[in-house]
């Protein structure tokens, strides 16, 4: 970083009034703060992969640093520039695959402390130096092993200045509002210990009511736990275990305003097939018999019930048809509207066990007020990758039919109904309904950092199948721009940092596009640009800056080059010359690249432009 550059012989240094000189190009220090950040070179672009990779050589730091010797002559030599190291971030692993930790000393002749998602671990000084220089190292069979450990920031702390740096936080140090959010958060904590403390001696209910099927739209009758899409409005109840099912029978009426005798609740349970389904009503000969009694017996978990709520329509003396084997069958009814690309949660049905999957389709009309010869597929939702349709000639029993199963339902469709909705880009079946379900995956867009103040950041809920115009198409409609001005980059599925602009293709998808190792914390994260002009066009021509520095480093301009991609540097050069009304030849100016402060190529001017990497920042002088 501080290596100087000579300019001298035939590369001699241009000055407006003297002419070429010979000179020296480079960077000096005026003075070091008290708290010292150095960045190691961990992360760079590979113009071959086209790519950015981690750099994993070997690079050693050491434990005390004099940096006198790198200040420039005129500055304070009063001061120690004597430096001690107390922290290091390290990064562990490959690029995408990576991790990071942090290694803390906290006082100034106290213990080094290692900081990551495990909690905090005293290191030894090994830990802190060997361990992540990075290189390679020589395990126990004297053989060289890659050490994919790395130091990746060095923070180091003026000697002089360490007490009054470390020194204790006193209260009149922390800002108001920063105090205030650490009473909330001790508060929050005091909170959850208590429950903690607590929670054995309560039972906690999510019960799902009609209403709940009926505006869910997804898998089983609600979504319980995946965050990545929203969570259903399910009530939640903290009863005391040794509440009677009575009490809390009454409290489940008192809340929804019916007569606890019209209402049944059932026991959802976790099928091998990994759905929540509706398994066994609580017997009303169990109203005696306390809230623990009736989890331990028909529930899976100690503290926490899954329950549906059934309600009756007709005031009866016998409200609810008899749960036995050779009765009826409790299945729940979506409908799928391809008009509206939706599957409606609609109603629950009892259904005779040998009766046939036929004799529900006249119920199934007069529900959706349908006429009563209408045809209907009938499909059975019996896990998210696995949707069968029946037959209506075979008994419920036949079909495998149990309590809680889910059977879907959808008007047969004309060939011209088909065309119709296959040219609106609409799904017209419920398998490939299913299906497009099954692929659903929140995407986070952001603009790119020149445009973080003017355009917005949002989530769309996309297919991960969605080809790039796809994409587009649906971004654009939420930014109500044109499709074609939309340009992707991809984010580090880590950090969500800015990585690659994405090329256009017809063929790539949604889920290539996003380069996620979907691990639980990974991000589904797009950057956008929003373009002046079509990307086709932006495609097949070169865009990029150019900073000239004139005859010193500090006069500095930025100059925008456009050029068909089959064009060479001499034209980059002539348009420079162009806008700047240079009195030189285009030959006289010096192109070159610089990425992380180095300089990487220099370029003549019969190289095309192509060699113009897209991640290199361009100089010319």
């Amino acid at each position: 970083y501080i290596r100087e550059e000579s300019f001298e012989g035939n590369n001699k240094y241009q000055t407006k009034t003297y002419g070429l000189q010979n000179a020296k190009k480079g960077v000096i220090f005026k003075s070091f703060p008290p708290v010292l950040r150095i960045q190691l070179n961990r992360f760079e672009y590979d113009m071959q992969r086209d790519a950015t990779v981690k750099i994993n050589d070997r690079h050693e730091y050491p434990m005390e640093i004099d940096l006198q010797s790198y200040l420039s002559s005129d500055s304070d030599k009063s001061i120690s520039y004597n430096y001690l190291l107390h922290g290091v971030i390290v990064h562990n692993g490959e690029l995408r695959e990576g991790s990071y930790y942090v290694l803390l000393k906290p006082e100034n002749n106290g213990q080094w402390f290692k900081f990551d998602d495990n909690g905090a671990t005293p290191v030894t000084d090994q830990n802190v130096l060997e361990d992540n220089y990075g290189g390679e190292v020589t395990n126990e069979s004297r053989t060289n092993v890659n050490q994919f450990t790395s130091a990746y920031i060095l923070v180091y702390i003026r000697e002089s200045d360490i007490d009054f740096v470390l020194s204790p936080v006193l209260a009149k140090d922390i800002p108001e509002h920063l105090q205030r959010r650490l009473d909330e958060e001790k508060a929050l904590c005091a909170q959850k210990q208590r429950e903690a403390e607590e929670r054995h001696f309560y039972l906690y209910i999510r019960l799902v009511t009609p209403a709940t099927f009926v505006r869910y739209q997804g898998f089983d009758l609600a979504n319980f736990n995946n965050r990545q899409f929203p969570l259903s409005e399910v009530p939640q109840f903290k009863v005391l275990k040794s509440v009677k099912y009575s009490t809390f029978k009454a409290m489940i009426a008192h809340k929804f305003w019916i007569s606890p005798e019209q209402m049944r609740l059932w026991v959802l349970v976790n099928r091998q097939n990994r759905t929540v389904r509706p398994d066994t009503p609580i017997p009303d000969n169990f109203l005696d018999i306390d809230m623990k009694a009736i989890c331990k017996k028909m529930g899976r978990r100690q503290d926490e019930m899954k329950l549906f709520l059934e309600i009756a329509d007709k005031p009866i003396m016998v409200w609810f048809p008899p749960i036995g084997e050779n009765t009826n069958i409790l299945v729940f009814i979506k409908y799928f509207n391809p008009d509206t690309q939706s599957l409606e949660g609609m109603c629950y049905l009892y259904v005779q066990k040998y009766g046939k999957v036929g004799d529900i389709i006249p119920i199934l009309c007069e529900k959706k007020n349908f006429p009563s010869h209408t045809h209907l597929k009938i499909y059975e939702e019996i896990k998210p990758s696995m949707i069968e349709e029946m037959r209506p000639i075979l008994t419920f029993q036949q079909s495998e039919m149990q309590n809680g199963d889910i059977i879907c339902f959808q008007k047969v469709l004309t060939e011209e109904e088909i065309r119709i909705h296959t040219a609106a880009g609409r799904i017209c079946d419920i398998p490939t309904f299913y299906e497009s379900l099954l692929n659903r995956v929140v995407v986070e867009f952001k603009p790119k950092h020149e445009d973080r103040e003017l355009k917005p950041e949002f989530k769309l809920i996309l297919n991960e199948k969605y080809t790039y115009d796809e994409v587009a198409k649906r971004v654009s409609a939420f930014l109500n721009t044109d499709p074609l001005k939309l340009r992707f980059s991809t984010a580090h599925p880590m950090s969500g940092t800015y990585e690659t602009v994405i090329k256009r293709t017809t063929k790539q998808t949604l889920s290539e596009l996003l380069q996620t190792t979907y691990l639980p914390n990974s991000t589904r994260l797009l950057y956008y640009k929003m373009l002046d002009i079509s990307i086709i066009e932006l495609e097949t021509k070169k865009f990029f800056k150019v900073y000239w520095l004139g005859t010193t480093v500090k006069e500095e301009r930025m100059i925008d080059v456009c050029l068909p991609g089959t064009a060479i540097i001499n034209e980059v050069l002539r348009i420079i010359v162009q806008k700047l009304a240079l009195l030189i030849p285009s030959y006289r100016i010096r192109l070159y690249d610089v990425l992380n402060y180095k300089i990487q190529n220099e370029y003549d001017i019969n190289d095309p432009i192509d060699k113009i990497q897209e991640h290199m920042t361009l100089y010319a002088e």
